[in-house]
């Protein structure tokens, strides 16, 4: 059975052949990373993504724990692409 989320606020970026990085996220929480094309990620306090990171897949997503303060910076695989990042919280159960 599949928990409920609350969505709470959602970064967009746009992957290309330079990193782009979202600005702090408030934390802790839960964070979905969804990615249109091949991305490369990275979280840090001042990330870079580069093609060392880890991968998140054509049409792929993670779920990721973080910190607060922490950002999250991406990079295309192979095409430019956009990557969704939204805090998510588990819904009380009804």
């Amino acid at each position: 059975m599949n928990r409920p989320f609350v969505l709470g606020a959602t970064q967009n970026l746009t992957t290309s052949a330079s990193a782009a990085t979202t600005s702090a996220i408030s934390g802790p929480c839960t964070v979905r990373v969804a990615a249109t094309k091949a991305a490369y990620i990275a979280v840090g306090t001042n990330p870079t993504a580069d093609n060392t990171g880890m991968v998140i897949p054509d049409n792929g997503e993670i779920f990721l724990s973080l910190a607060d303060g922490l950002k999250i910076s991406a990079l295309q695989v192979a095409a430019a692409g956009a990557v969704s990042i939204t805090i998510v919280q588990a819904a009380a159960w009804c």
